[in-house]
């Protein structure tokens, strides 16, 4: 049975699931800056579109030859390779992004460029000629093996290089392993190489370390060519490992040897004290071929990071710095004298940090950058997220080096920035800064040098420290803590900036980043519960919990673009319709005379001729409510009132745009309906302006301003004056009113009241419009597709015409529009009308065109959607139709503005005050909403701080102030607004801070539409605490350190419209008194950690939710236990607190219980409450003092070891399944199966208590393989997904059997079907029936949370998130689709090159699970499919590797690998008498794919 049809994601044959990717991770566990596009990071830019759609070119003006090239630097993304390049405009742009398929440890750039200079040495200069080469990049990822991969222009594609011996030759794919070599067992393994990468910056060789024992040095051979071109490839590795040791970092030493240096922090076992931690120098002498260990000194024991210093005029060579907690040592050796120094220097400390704290501060990032030859910048970041300057100097002789001078090490506080992973310093002063855990990543500018001196110091004292060392790893007393000689620094105080930067600029650009997404809700269904009516399902959005300490936020994820306000500014327009941008052009001046040099000579030059470049500006051509010319408070005209006007704005220098009075010769006294610039016009002059009573032609004069400096311009009405501007004017003959009309920079179609369409083209050899044919037809609106499609085309071949009524044999009914031929000759009669599948009125359309040249209609209707329409580029004819919901209550949806011609893939809809923006998304044209921040001070009463502005309408606009944005006019508001969308990240998250405690678990309430946050961290402050705290600044960044052992916690309702907090509780402030305690122990608040959250709706309340906390008072993590106040003797008692919520939301407390173990999970089940304590399940139910115990069943036997404990319970659906499924930390899943009489005795086996219904868990069902299961979700009712610390998610089917023994379960203790489900747990060790693994698929990281969505028309879709910030979806397929898929993928497997991380997709898909099984990696499909056009020959699309056999045995292509199969399939159903199966393409079965989960709404 076909697996979409049987309703549920495994099936009933089999589980048949594709995986996608929904959101990427951009977590950055490395980084790395270089020349990786030869310099063309400028052209990629281009092609990118500045941050706007990709593949979408900008209007940006053409660089000098001489211009500085754009910096670049390669984020490596956990399994992605992300280029980002920072262009002109101080934006960061991704221009490529590249899956690996291999989980990334480090990353590094191999500098080229060097390599050809130190190879050039005794030649005379000028001889070679220097050419500028793109840097490579070396990856270590868990294939075991480091590879050299280069980015290649043309493709946008990393690619491992083919080595040439001969260039006449050509490639040699037998050289190939020279690119990438093995280093070890593939994983993530603690003794294999891999985790740290330093590249030496002359490219002389490259090492790799782990964390314990192994460093490998890989010397580079760089040939260099005579045209300049460069090879790099690793040679055999060289040993430098070190038995017993361990590795906390590796780094790269810049000096002036003619050998390479590496620094490596490490420490031996048996031959240093312990905790003793030394940095030692390797050397790689290249002409021996071999590694030395140089020299070694001991330095801190707090140390755990090492920092390269740069080599310049003004700092000593060979320099490392080694930062501690509050140090920063100076680590200097000169090996050609074997002297060496180091100098120590504390790091001052923040005002708002408690002095008593027993915790230093850590440095844990840094940034350099070589100026010039004697300036440098050196910056380090410690956890709280200040950063420092540091600055090295050179001693005056070489005499001095042994003499250490403090003062030769200054470490000045510099700003305060969000706490990032990695750190990057550009040559341009610019500083990205890699989020740590969200919520995004930031582009600063150094404005200042920071402090010269120490006058910004405020304070300064003494501390002493004793620094607890760990025990000698693998010895008897191994986790012992060894004291050592305890310490005392000075250290000094100052205060921070706050809350904005003083040295630094606000973030110039961001990139999206959510963090580690702890918890994942869907807002859209939930299972089992009814599905909503076809189109009228909401759209897919998820409640999450990202972040942690002070970074901490509760997000609502959903499809769409994140805006950032550029500009808020009033206007006089009361209500702004459309809006059109034209100009923008530029043109020569006359030339004139200028005085110009002499040449000294007798023919010496007095003057000279010049031409200088005269710009355009960009106007704003506008259609308003009301004479936006007239001043504030004037009163309506005789005519009736101010009616329908135009407009025009410019832009002006200062970032403000000004209403033009005499709006430049177009009129303005009606509104105007179309406008553009022509398209042959690169001055931008010409505009076409078409309004109700024709069209105008204006040629707006441009006057070069007195002085000759030939940047000015003089329009219309100007005090400067200049030329009159020419204007043609035209208007239909019986002075009909134009209804509506569309232009395309050319062609032009107009449209007017009572019938009546007229088609004119522009006459480039007359200079005029030429009238080419009119007809008696009625239209509502028109549409014509942008100039660019064929490439190269100067006309469009067709138009969508919306007709009205019947006209010359032309039906057309409201839910018909057609599409008009205009070649070889306008035939506006022979429209063939295309009927909608919806029976609405089209309102408005407008046509964009996608960079491979596919033609989209977007058709507005009047019910709230929105169809989108594929036409053939050529005529027209329709291919495909999808309608997509914007809007409930069948709000019209308008297109109030068409595709700029600078940007054709792009254009808006509007529906119900909510913008969209249509363009290109995962390789489908769909409408997504952008979200608007509240504007920055309320223009009008009706609007809000608190809201995003409704908006009428929008246009794309480009100019150097405001380059890739969006102008918006919002219809609550008289204000234009301009906005940056972010288009590179189609997912955005409105986020609600969570303070300083970190949001651990979030429930959704049923009716409400607030969630209940459950936070809690380590060594903070209570609520209470903070409010009167000093420390309140310094947690906005991260949790503070300086309380050890101290849990918090807190719980809060959030409102997710207004995203305010209506109430929140501070544990610290319950009355104890409320609650009853076993043994008289009383309840401890001094240290307490909440575990698990749960919205139980119980039964004697009639459904009303209540929440309920369960708490652990003492929480110590290792191993589990609770301790009270007065220490181990005097257990902690944990308990159950249970809260009531009105309808405000206000949260009131109801009860505490005792429990007996640690609460760490609870479930909503029948309407009682479901709490696994310890290896033990209890069930609990509504008491007016306290919850009632009814009845519990043990999964595990009590003294195990390791102790078991239940990370997770869940059932199908809490409020009718009777199965519950625990997930063990150690021992996989196990199922219960709840049974239930409706009357008993009293007592009896389960007990019920009082009379009540006898109840009974039975655990009848578990897992044979002991899986440690970190998050688990029921699929159906006999299937449960569960995903390991591995990363690896497996389905678990329970077999038929098992289910038919579960529903014989009853309560009677003599039951047959009970005895036979008992557990023996002196035999097997488990349940009479075991579930079977069907499924299992490797997603790369640690799986947090999952959650099965329901979809309409369509079997529900798994959803998944990760630590690394990931979001994923299992679909399930249909038997035809899955079969065709499951080709596809092995015939690209099979016939594709070596990869590019050494993996292999099954092997990485297989990794730590032997092999996938029945998912098929739709990621890897799409990626190849990308890059592989549909008839063409691997030979010619490989992309990812190179071929595995020569290029004439390629010459099949994938789609004839998969048409075999299929007929040897349809062969055998012939034969067996079964139906013909229907085979869609792959990419037809992606796109089905993407719209199950929500890709495409």
């Amino acid at each position: 049975m076909s697996t979409a049809q049987g309703g549920g994601v495994s099936g009933a044959a089999g589980p048949q699931l594709c995986h996608v990717t929904v959101a990427a991770s951009r977590m950055v566990v490395s980084l790395a800056a270089g020349n990786f596009t030869g310099g063309r990071g400028r052209e990629l830019v281009a092609l990118q579109g500045g941050g706007g759609s990709a593949g979408v070119a900008s209007p940006k003006p053409a660089a000098s030859a001489a211009a500085q090239p754009l910096s670049e630097f390669v984020l490596a993304c956990h399994d992605a390779l992300e280029l980002v390049v920072i262009d002109d405009d101080q934006r960061l742009v991704t221009v490529a992004r590249q899956p690996l398929f291999a989980t990334v440890r480090a990353i590094g750039s191999v500098p080229t460029q060097c390599a050809m200079q130190s190879t050039a040495v005794g030649l005379a200069l000028g001889a070679v000629a220097v050419t500028k080469v793109a840097d490579r990049l070396a990856v270590a990822c868990d294939s075991g093996r480091v590879t050299l991969l280069t980015f290649q222009f043309s493709t946008k594609l990393w690619t491992r290089e083919t080595l040439n011996p001969d260039p006449v030759l050509g490639p040699n794919p037998a050289l190939l392993g020279l690119t990438s070599l093995t280093f070890g067992k593939s994983g993530c393994r603690r003794g294999v190489a891999g985790h740290y990468l330093a590249v030496d910056r002359r490219a002389r060789c490259l090492m790799v370390g782990a964390l314990q024992r192994q460093k490998l040095v890989f010397p580079l051979q760089v040939r260099t060519f005579p045209d300049g071109a460069e090879q790099v490839s690793l040679m055999s590795p060289l040993d430098a490992s070190k038995p017993g040791s361990t590795l906390f970092a590796c780094v790269a030493v810049d000096n002036v040897s003619e050998n390479a240096l590496f620094a490596c922090l490490e420490h031996v076992d048996g031959e240093m004290d312990d905790g003793e931690r030394h940095v030692v120098l390797y050397e790689h002498d290249g002409g021996l071929n071999h590694v030395l260990r140089l020299w070694s000194s001991a330095v801190n024991r707090t140390a755990s990071l090492l920092v390269p210093v740069p080599l310049t005029t003004v700092t000593p060579p060979g320099c490392v710095l080694v930062c501690g907690e509050d140090t920063v040592a100076a680590v200097t050796y000169d090996p050609a004298r074997a002297t060496s120094r180091i100098i120590e220097q504390t790091v001052p400390r923040r005002a708002d940090y408690p002095i008593e704290s027993p915790a230093g501060v850590l440095i844990t990032a840094h940034a350099s950058v070589k100026v010039r030859d004697n300036k440098y910048f050196l910056m380090v970041q410690n956890e709280l997220g200040d950063l420092f300057r540091v600055e090295v100097r050179r001693p005056a002789s070489h005499s001095d080096v042994a003499a250490a001078s403090p003062g030769d090490v200054t470490v000045r506080y510099f700003d305060t920035v969000p706490v990032a992973s990695h750190l990057l310093l550009t040559r341009r002063g610019q500083v990205f800064v890699a989020s740590e855990s969200g919520p995004q990543h930031a582009l600063f500018k150094i404005i200042k040098d920071g402090y010269a001196d120490d006058s910004y110091l405020i304070n300064r004292f003494r501390v002493s420290r004793q620094v607890q060392a760990q025990g000698a790893a693998g010895g008897s007393d191994a986790a012992a803590v060894l004291p050592s000689p305890p310490t005392t620094l000075l250290l000094s105080i100052f205060q921070r900036h706050h809350p904005a930067p003083k040295h630094l600029s606000p973030p110039l650009s961001v990139m999206a980043f959510s963090g580690p997404i702890l918890q994942l809700k869907s807002r859209r269904f939930g299972p089992g519960s009814a599905k909503a009516a076809g189109r009228n399902a909401p759209p897919l959005s998820f409640v999450t919990l990202h972040g942690r300490a002070g970074t901490s936020q509760l997000g609502q994820l959903s499809r769409g673009y994140r805006a950032e306000e550029q500009l808020l500014q009033p206007i006089h327009c009361s209500a702004v319709e459309a809006a059109w941008v034209i100009g923008g052009g530029s043109f020569p001046s006359p030339t004139r005379k200028v005085p110009g040099p002499s040449t000294g000579g007798r023919g010496g030059v007095s003057s000279m001729l010049v031409a200088a470049t005269i710009q355009t500006p960009r106007l704003l051509l506008v259609t308003c409510s009301g004479d936006a010319t007239a001043p504030f408070g004037a009163a309506p005209s005789m005519a009736g009132g101010f009616g329908r006007t135009s407009a025009v704005f410019v832009e002006t220098s200062h970032g403000q745009f000004q209403l033009e009075p005499s709006a430049c010769g177009f009129v303005h006294e009606v509104p105007t309906l179309a406008a553009g610039s022509l398209l042959d016009d690169e001055s931008g002059r010409t505009i076409l302006q078409v309004h109700e009573r024709g069209w105008r032609l204006v040629v707006l004069s441009v006057a070069d301003p007195p002085g000759g400096s030939g940047d000015g311009i003089g329009l219309v009405g100007d005090t400067a004056g200049g030329p009159s501007t020419m204007v043609t004017d035209w208007s239909h003959p019986y002075l009909k009113s134009v209804s509506c009309a569309t232009f395309n920079g050319r062609q032009l179609l107009v449209g007017f009241r009572h019938g009546g369409l007229t088609y004119f083209d522009y006459d480039m050899s007359q200079q005029r419009f030429v009238e080419l044919q009119s007809v008696d037809l009625e239209v509502s609106c028109l549409a014509l597709p942008p100039l660019v499609v064929p490439a190269g085309a100067t006309f469009s071949r067709f138009s969508v015409v919306k007709p009205t009524f019947a006209g010359v044999g032309i039906g057309a009914p409201a839910q018909e529009f057609a599409v008009a031929s205009l070649l070889p000759r306008p035939k506006l009669l022979n429209m063939a009308p295309k009927r909608l599948r919806s029976g609405a009125e089209v309102t408005s359309a407008t046509i964009t065109v996608v960079p491979d040249g596919t033609v989209f209609a977007f058709l507005g209707l009047q019910d709230g959607r929105l169809t989108c329409v594929t036409l053939d580029k050529l005529d027209g004819s329709l291919l495909s139709c999808v309608d997509f919901t914007l809007a409930q209550g069948s709000p019209t949806v308008t297109m109030p503005h068409s595709p700029s011609l600078c940007d054709p893939a792009v254009c808006f809809a509007a529906a119900a005050g909510t913008l969209y923006q249509c363009g290109l998304v995962d390789g489908a044209v769909v409408p997504l909403r952008v979200s608007l921040p509240p504007p920055t001070a309320a223009q009008s009463p009706a609007a809000s701080a608190a809201q995003s502005p409704l908006v009428r309408c929008a246009v794309r606009y480009h100019s150097p102030q405001f380059p890739s944005c969006t102008v918006v006019f919002p219809s609550d508001m008289a204000a234009l607004a301009v906005y940056f969308v972010d288009s590179q990240s189609p997912w955005e998250s409105q986020d609600t801070p969570l303070t300083t405690s970190t949001g651990r678990r979030v429930a959704l309430h049923p009716t409400l539409p607030v969630a209940i946050v459950l936070t809690c961290e380590n060594r903070g402050l209570t609520p209470a605490e903070l409010a009167g705290s000093h420390l309140n600044g310094m947690l906005e960044q991260r949790s503070p350190c300086m309380l050890p052992g101290r849990h918090t916690w807190g719980l809060r309702v959030v409102d997710l419209q207004t995203r305010t907090t209506r109430s929140e509780i501070d544990p610290s402030q319950l009355d104890p008194s409320r609650g009853t305690v076993a043994n008289g122990s009383r309840y401890c608040t001094f240290n307490e950690a909440a575990l698990s959250l749960c919205l139980c709706p119980f039964s004697e309340l009639r459904g009303a939710p209540v929440v309920v906390v369960g708490v652990a008072p003492g929480f110590v993590p290792n191993p589990l236990h609770c301790v009270a106040e007065g220490g181990a003797n005097a257990p902690a008692v944990p308990y159950l607190a249970t809260f009531t919520v009105d309808k405000d939301g206000q949260l009131s407390l109801a009860s505490l219980t005792a429990v007996t173990q640690l609460p760490s999970a609870m479930l909503s089940l029948q309407g009682m409450l479901l709490v696994a304590l310890g290896s033990s399940v209890a069930l609990y139910a509504w008491g007016r003092k306290r919850l009632l115990w009814k009845t519990d069943v043990t999964i595990m036997p009590d003294d195990p070891s390791p102790p078991r404990r239940i990370v997770q319970l869940a059932a199908l659906n809490s409020a009718t399944s009777d199965v519950i499924a625990a997930a063990d930390v150690h021992e996989s899943v196990h199922l219960i199966k709840y049974a239930k009489d409706a009357a008993g005795p009293s007592g009896g086996h389960g007990g019920g208590g009082r009379g009540g219904a006898v109840r009974l868990l039975t655990v009848f069902a578990d897992d044979f393989i002991p899986r440690h299961v970190v998050a688990m979700c029921f699929v159906d009712a006999a299937t449960v997904a569960v995903a390991d610390r591995f990363g690896v998610v497996a389905l678990l089917r329970l077999p038929s059997a098992a289910l038919a023994a579960a529903s014989m379960l009853t309560t009677k203790p003599d039951d047959a079907a009970a005895e036979a489900a008992e557990r023996d747990f002196g035999g097997l060790k488990g349940a009479a029936h075991k579930v079977a693994e069907v499924a299992k698929y490797h997603v790369g990281s640690l799986v947090t949370a999952f959650e099965l969505v329901e979809v309409p028309n369509a079997p529900p879709a798994l959803y998944y998130a990760t630590s690394t910030g990931q979001l994923g979806a299992f679909v399930a397929l249909a038997d035809e689709e899955f079969q065709q898929m499951r080709r596809f993928e092995a015939a690209i497997t099979t016939q594709m090159g070596t990869p590019l991380a050494g993996n292999e997709q099954p092997q990485y898909r297989g990794m730590y699970c032997g092999s996938c099984r029945s998912v098929v990696d739709g990621d890897y499909v799409a990626f190849v499919m990308d890059q592989l056009p549909a008839g063409a020959s691997l030979s010619a699309a490989v992309a990812t590797g190179q071929p595995r056999t020569a290029p004439q045995q390629l010459a099949v292509t994938v789609d004839s690998v998969v048409s075999d199969d299929v007929k040897k399939d349809r062969g055998i159903r012939q034969f067996l008498s079964l139906p013909e199966g229907k085979y869609p393409t792959a990419k037809e079965v992606l796109a089905a794919v993407r719209a199950r989960c929500g890709l495409r709404e």
